[in-house]
Parts: C-alpha cells; structure tokens; sequence
C-alpha cells in the first residue's frame, strides 16, 4: 500500500505532512471567512448605531433625569448580564483548574 493510499484512508491531505489537531488553518475556519467577516462589521455598525440612537433619545428628551435614565438603563444590565458572565467566568476558571487533574487523554 503506497503513502497517499493510506493517508486518503485516515482522512489526511496531502498539502498539510502532519495532521496536529490542535492546529487551526484560518482558511478553513468558518469564523475568519469573508462572510463572517461581513457580518461581523454588521453586527458591529447595528449595535453602535443603536447605543448612539438610544443615548440620543435620552439626551434631547425634554426631562433633565436622562442620567438617571441611563444609570438604570446601566443598573439592569449589570443586574441581568452581571451573574450570567460571572457564572461563565468561574465555570471557565473551575474548568481549566481540574483540567490538569482528570484522567481525560484529551485534555
């Protein structure tokens, strides 16, 4: 059996010799491909245009409690999105310090 035989069998190309599976070929990754990074840019200019929009109508509004609008505006957010990013934080944390302690090969 010759070599690109065998390499076609356990799914290897031949542009890439070693097959690491820790490494990442940006090309391939859908994360980093040009629609991605459409959308990306999308995301972004909606989400920026909504705060400016948003801190617009709070600031011309004719009530002078645009702060306070703002300050609980920021009050809910910190109280809402707070403990879900706290919870990925210490589940992150907790993951990567028993990670050196499982019996897992993968990790």
């Amino acid at each position: 059996m010759d070599v690109k035989s065998e390499r076609r069998k356990q799914g290897l190309s031949a542009e890439h010799p070693t097959a690491d599976p820790d490494a990442v070929d940006v090309r391939a990754n859908a994360a980093f491909n040009t629609p991605a990074k459409i959308a990306y840019f999308a995301l972004f200019i909606f989400i920026c245009g909504s705060a400016i929009a948003l801190l617009t109508m709070l600031i011309r509004a004719d009530n002078s409690r645009w702060t306070t609008d703002i300050a609980s505006i920021l009050i809910g957010t910190v109280l809402v999105f707070g403990p879900v990013f706290g919870a990925i934080m210490w589940a992150t944390r907790r993951h990567f310090k028993n990670r050196h302690s499982s019996k897992d090969p993968r990790c």
